[in-house]
């Protein structure tokens, strides 16, 4: 009784934060992501511990396997091509010479955060002393369109931050979020007292330049033992459709044109990303590692 009155209080503080905010999306679409996260918290509090698998849509074909028993460069850049570190998180610098990634002949590829400080000098001649180094591929195969998905077992530590996702490969945004992943101060991803529930999928669009920037706003969507096991995460990039699926069910849905739009513009080929991360904000966290299996992605013929 009392878990079904917290599905009951979530899903009328969920409604009440979305009629509050209806110039920022349509009610009807942002009801359809309310529901699918009550689904995911019924699924949560009574689904058991079982993985479920989604598959692609009829007529998807397989257009990469990604070959996970090694650290293949023609497949992959090593963090981004503007820089070390990103200037706004100065808790971590990015990994160029593969110390925070294992593989090994099971297919696992483990991207790791660890604690290696380095110093750095920034525009102003300032030295930048960045305490943990972090995994962050990115594939050098553009796509536009698909299906993608990935089996993951998120990292275990405090101050967590992993992260799936699709970027822009000529500007930012857009972005697909597939997931990304807090930990926080709890190796559990507490969302209030709902464990493993801060794993969020969303979206950024607009220009930077026009200052139209906007992000979908991501809603938790609990995934039960989410550092114990592989989890199959998915997403579903059409003209007319964004899709988010975690453990075989769905947990995100956008067909809103006004926001589609910014997908579907000629430019807009996207480069895939598996990172780990620390929590922005914060200097102290565990070395950790985010495990990734069964990396693919499939076409529409």
């Amino acid at each position: 009784m009392l878990r079904w009155l917290l599905v009951l209080l979530i899903n009328a503080q969920e409604k009440e934060i979305t009629d509050k905010s209806p110039n920022r999306h349509p009610k009807h679409f942002n009801d359809i992501n309310v529901q699918l996260k009550v689904d995911a918290l019924k699924r949560w509090m009574f689904g058991g511990n079982k993985s479920n698998i989604a598959i692609p849509p009829e007529g998807y074909v397989l257009q990469k396997e990604y070959d996970l028993t090694k650290l293949d460069l023609e497949d992959w850049d090593m963090g981004p091509s503007w820089g070390d570190y990103h200037p706004k998180f100065l808790n971590t610098y990015f990994d160029k010479t593969g110390e925070t990634i294992e593989t090994d002949s099971s297919g696992i590829m483990k991207l790791g955060v660890k604690f290696n400080p380095k110093t750095f000098v920034g525009e102003d001649d300032r030295q930048i002393k960045i305490p943990y180094v972090r995994g962050r591929l990115h594939s050098k195969l553009k796509f536009r369109y698909g299906w993608f998905e990935a089996m993951v077992k998120q990292p275990k530590g405090k101050n967590q931050w992993a992260a799936f996702w699709l970027t822009g490969a000529h500007s930012w945004p857009p972005e697909i979020d597939i997931f990304e992943a807090y930990s926080d101060e709890s190796i559990k991803y507490h969302d209030g007292r709902i464990k493993y529930g801060k794993i969020k999928p969303n979206l950024h669009y607009g220009k930077l330049e026009d200052n139209n920037k906007e992000e979908y706003g991501a809603r938790g969507i609990p995934v039960r033992k989410a550092t114990e096991r592989f989890v199959h995460y998915a997403c579903l990039w059409e003209e007319d459709r964004i899709e988010i699926y975690y453990d075989g069910y769905l947990a995100f849905s956008c067909t809103d044109p006004e926001i589609l739009k910014w997908y579907n513009m000629g430019h807009n080929w996207m480069t895939l990303i598996i990172s780990n991360n620390v929590v922005e904000g914060k200097m102290v966290a565990d070395d950790a590692y985010m495990e990734v299996k069964d990396l693919k992605v499939y076409k529409k013929q």
